[in-house]
């Protein structure tokens, strides 16, 4: 089992240092960011790889059973979510969960809190539309309850 962490670099440091203290083998941040493939480094030797955001090509012609977005996605403009999609999906075997707002993060102007564009449920099925078909979609539910503004979406590679 390998979990690769994309993340940007504060939150990638906090989760790299919780997972080492824990006694991971991890292949973090200073690891990766000189790499040109994730060929160069034997990943028998690692459980997980933390890698920035800008280094999501390193993933390419690697192959993943399962691609996990939580909350993240909601916060980014559509042509970035876009992007990751695109640059992920075709490396996974079976199946994407996402869970995110159904309309996105909050509206704001530039320079300022919020996105520009909201990314919301459509956004996702009609990126993943061509690979992936819906397995489970359903609001979220917690152990608060269940939550109208979050969904939670399962998909299967076709």
């Amino acid at each position: 089992l390998k979990y690769i962490i994309i993340e940007i670099p504060p939150a990638l440091y906090i989760t790299q240092s919780y997972l080492e203290a824990l006694g991971y083998k991890t292949l973090g941040y200073k690891d990766v960011i000189n790499l040109k493939s994730l060929n160069e480094v034997d990943l028998k030797n690692y459980q997980v790889i933390c890698l920035p955001s800008w280094k999501i090509d390193l993933l390419k012609g690697s192959k993943f059973d399962l691609f996990i977005n939580v909350e993240s996605f909601q916060e980014m403009e559509p042509e970035l979510v876009e992007n990751y999609l695109k640059k992920i999906s075709p490396q996974i075997s079976k199946y994407i969960y996402l869970n995110n707002g159904k309309k996105g993060h909050a509206l704001g102007k530039k320079g300022e809190f919020g996105v520009l564009e909201q990314t919301n449920q459509d956004h996702y099925l009609n990126f993943l539309k061509d690979n992936f078909k819906v397995k489970t979609k359903k609001n979220l539910e917690s152990i608060y309850g269940t939550s109208e503004g979050h969904i939670e979406m399962i998909f299967d590679k076709k």
